[in-house]
């Protein structure tokens, strides 16, 4: 059993990875995947680099569901995801179902669009929230794995 620091730590470098990725060109998804990647210590595939490209400003920038969220369950699936298809019941899709709750808890609402209030990406305000939104993503899904 891991204490409440080991836990605390593995958060932290998750959240300053996602915020780090976000802000040196990675976009929100792979910045949580990768984040999260690093918290716990485990090589970052390239595949993932590649498959979570086009999830950036709510899949390929239409503004959908965000990024960091699409993200979060991407990297859920890495760490506790079963190696067969599964029924959609299955504990994985429970898991993902909590971050998506805790997410719409937090934000009101998992669509980009309506995140960024229709602001552009390249405004300040809208760097800096998703930037926030991108860290806190990747802290809580450190979190539900490691209480899975």
């Amino acid at each position: 059993m891991r204490t409440e620091e080991e836990l605390g730590n593995k958060e932290d470098i998750a959240y300053k990875k996602a915020e780090y990725y976000y802000t040196h060109d990675y976009n929100c998804a792979q910045s949580v995947v990768m984040a999260v990647c690093n918290a716990f210590a485990i090589d970052i595939p390239d595949e993932i680099i590649k498959v979570t490209s086009g999830l950036g400003g709510g899949v390929g920038f239409s503004g959908c569901i965000c990024g960091a969220l699409n993200g979060g369950a991407i990297a859920i699936g890495m760490f506790l995801g079963p190696a067969k298809a599964s029924p959609a019941t299955s504990s994985i899709a429970r898991v993902n179902k909590q971050l998506a709750d805790w997410f719409e808890e937090e934000y009101a609402t998992t669509c980009c669009r309506q995140l960024r209030r229709r602001r552009p990406f390249a405004s300040k305000e809208v760097k800096q929230m998703c930037t926030e939104i991108t860290a806190d993503t990747a802290k809580k899904v450190v979190s539900i794995i490691q209480q899975a």
